[in-house]
């Protein structure tokens, strides 16, 4: 009984993984490999895929205890508590100063900075209120109301996908950025 090598992709599940390797290893009687997460799993036919998704699991939450006493798992701390301070004072000097919201091209650009706050929940920041009593709204001029054409329809379609993030999910999707540059680029906002 010769071994094989399971090639993982990324995104995959390991739910996925070992149900995959375990299809493998009956079908060809044989033993099958893997790394994943720089856990070695062994899969035999005989094995029980319950069991094996147990042992991960297990190895898994014991590697995450160990790392949470390290000294790399604390330096990482400090620093993410520095970038989410640095991005909390961002966060409230942006919100001290609301852009002009008759100008569409000053309300992208206080988005894209805001966008850059994205290790703090945005979602009961006010914002989204904020910018529907200025007439802004989420999820405006999609599907057949969206016109790539008009710098308005898309300036509002843009900024009502950002707030439609933020009352979702927190924060802004950083694809935002990209489109925020597509329509700078199709109407000379710079």
């Amino acid at each position: 009984m010769d071994d094989m090598i399971y090639k993982t992709s990324i995104g995959q599940k390991i739910t996925h993984v070992i149900a995959d390797m375990h299809a493998v290893a009956i079908a060809n009687d044989c033993t099958v490999r893997t790394m994943f997460n720089d856990y070695e799993l062994i899969v035999t036919p005989k094995d029980d895929p319950t069991e094996l998704l147990h042992k991960f699991t297990v190895e898994m939450a014991v590697r995450e205890v160990e790392y949470r006493k390290s000294p790399e798992y604390r330096k990482h701390q400090e620093e993410l508590n520095q970038r989410k301070s640095i991005q909390k004072n961002k966060l409230n000097q942006l919100c001290a100063h609301y852009p002009d919201f008759n100008n569409i091209d000053a309300v992208v650009e206080w988005l894209e900075k805001l966008s850059e706050c994205d290790l703090i929940s945005l979602k009961d920041s006010g914002i989204v209120s904020m910018f529907e009593v200025h007439g802004y709204f989420p999820g405006v001029n999609t599907y057949e109301n969206f016109n790539a054409n008009d710098k308005d329809n898309f300036g509002r379609w843009l900024i009502g996908q950002a707030l439609g993030c933020i009352e979702d999910f927190g924060g802004i999707h950083p694809i935002f950025n990209d489109h925020a540059k597509q329509w700078r680029e199709r109407f000379g906002v710079y």
